[in-house]
C-alpha cells in the first residue's frame, strides 16, 4: 500500500498544478514518512514527490519546518542509488531558500552529501553542496568536515556537470578566507584544479575558476604558486575571449597577481602586459579598470616603469585619464605617479599625458588629485618637460 501511496504521489505532484495550494501539513508529514521507509521503491517516489514540490519557494521552508530533512538526509546513506539521487535533488532543491541552508547542516547533512560525492551520485550532491555554500558558515563547515578533496576530485571527472557544479562550490568555499589556507596546502590541490578548470568548454566553469583562483591568491605565497603551476596562459586566454564575465574575473586575477614582484619576470614573458594595455582601452568599464589596476601594479615597481613605457602604456593611460569614472581616474593617476619617477620617461611621459593630468588634478576625488599633481611635480623636475 504505501509504494502504491508512494507512487501515486509521485505522479500528482509532478504535475505543477498541483505544487501550489495542494500539500499542506498533514500531506506533507505523509510524504515524509513514505520517504523515511527502508524500501527502495516506496522511499524513492517520496523523495520524488519532496523534490517535486519543493521547486516552490514557499514549499522549501515549509518542508523544512514540518521535520522533512531527517528522512531525506537518511536517504543519503541508502545501499540504493535512486533514493541517494533523489534525496539529494530535494535537498539541492531546499538549500536554494537561504533560511534552510544552515538547518541542513545542522541536521547532518555534510556528512551524506560529502560520501555521495565519491560515488555514482555526484552530481547531485555536488549540486547541492554548491547552494548550501553560499552561507559563510557553511562554507566553513564543508571543509572541516572533509568536502574539499571530493570535490577537487570532480573538477577531473569526465562529466561536464560535475566539472561545472564542483568548480562552482570550490569559487563558493574560496570566498571564505578561513579555508584558503587549506585549499591551497600541499595535497589539496586547490589551485591545479582551479587552473584546470579555466581550461573548460563552459563559460560558466571558466568563469567561476577564475574566481575562486583569484581568492585563493590572496598572499605572496599563493600568488607565485598559482603562476609557477601554470595560471598564465589560461587565463590570457579568458582575458582575451569575447565574454565579459570571463574578461572581467580573468582581468581581476591578473591585477592580483601582479601584486607580487616575483610573478613580474614571468607575466612580462607570457605577453600579460600586451594583453592588459589593450584591455585597459576597453569600452567594458568594470574590465578596463582592471587592467588599469594591473598596470598600476606593475609600475609599482622601478624595473618596469621604462619597459611599459616602451610597451605603449601612455597613450591609453591619457584615453582613460579622461574618464568620468573614479575608479578609473584613480587607477591612472596613481600609475602615472608611479610612472613618472622614471627620470628617463618624463619628457615622453609629459608628452603625452600632462594634459590628462591637468584635467585629474581637477578632479573631485582627492586621491585622483593628489596622485595628479604629485606626477606634475615629478615631471617638473626636468627642464625638457617645462
Amino acid at each position: 500500500i504505501q509504494q502504491d501511496v508512494a507512487r501515486c504521489l509521485c505522479s500528482i505532484t509532478s504535475n505543477a498544478e498541483n505544487q501550489v495550494g495542494v500539500f499542506g501539513p498533514d500531506e506533507m508529514r505523509a510524504l515524509f514518512h513514505l520517504a523515511n521507509s527502508d524500501e527502495e521503491n516506496c522511499a524513492r517516489d517520496a523523495c520524488i514527490a519532496i523534490g517535486n514540490v519543493a521547486v516552490i519557494a514557499k514549499n522549501q521552508l515549509s518542508i523544512a519546518k514540518l521535520g522533512g530533512l531527517p528522512p531525506l538526509i537518511k536517504q543519503l546513506g541508502s545501499e540504493f542509488v535512486s533514493c541517494q539521487q533523489y534525496a539529494c535533488r530535494a535537498l539541492y532543491r531546499l538549500a536554494a531558500h537561504v533560511d534552510n541552508q544552515p538547518r541542513i547542516v545542522d541536521a547532518g547533512g555534510l556528512v551524506g552529501l560529502i560520501e555521495l560525492c565519491k560515488s555514482k551520485s555526484t552530481e547531485t550532491a555536488a549540486m547541492t553542496l554548491t547552494n548550501l555554500g553560499t552561507s559563510g558558515i557553511n562554507q566553513v563547515h564543508i571543509v572541516k568536515q572533509g568536502g574539499l578533496l571530493p570535490l577537487i576530485e570532480l573538477t577531473k571527472s569526465e562529466n561536464p556537470d560535475c566539472n561545472r557544479y564542483a568548480g562552482m562550490a570550490l569559487c563558493n568555499l574560496a570566498v571564505n578566507r578561513q579555508n584558503r589556507r587549506a585549499m591551497v596546502d600541499a595535497g589539496s590541490g586547490g589551485l591545479q584544479a582551479a587552473i584546470l578548470l579555466m581550461k573548460d568548454d563552459d563559460a560558466d566553469v571558466k568563469k567561476y575558476s577564475a574566481i575562486a583562483l583569484c581568492n585563493m591568491a590572496n598572499n605572496p605565497n599563493t600568488q607565485s604558486q598559482a603562476v609557477v603551476h601554470g595560471c598564465l596562459p589560461p587565463l590570457l586566454v579568458l582575458a582575451n575571449s569575447s565574454d565579459p564575465d570571463c574578461q572581467r574575473h580573468s582581468l581581476m586575477c591578473l591585477s592580483t597577481l601582479a601584486a607580487n614582484e616575483s610573478n613580474h619576470s614571468m607575466m612580462m614573458h607570457k605577453g600579460v602586459l600586451k594583453t592588459v594595455i589593450e584591455r585597459s582601452q576597453s569600452n567594458n568599464v568594470h574590465s578596463q579598470c582592471l587592467a588599469l589596476s594591473a598596470l598600476r601594479r606593475l609600475a609599482n615597481f622601478p624595473d618596469n616603469r621604462g619597459r611599459l613605457v616602451r610597451a605603449g602604456i601612455l597613450k591609453p593611460l591619457a584615453s582613460a585619464g579622461n574618464s568620468t569614472e573614479l575608479e578609473i581616474q584613480r587607477e591612472v593617476a596613481a600609475c602615472l605617479c608611479s610612472l613618472s619617477l622614471s627620470e628617463d620617461d618624463r619628457v615622453e611621459i609629459a608628452k603625452h599625458c600632462v594634459v590628462s593630468l591637468v584635467f585629474l588634478a581637477q578632479s573631485g576625488d582627492v586621491e585622483a588629485a593628489r596622485q595628479s599633481v604629485g606626477s606634475l611635480a615629478n615631471l617638473g623636475e626636468d627642464i625638457e618637460t617645462h
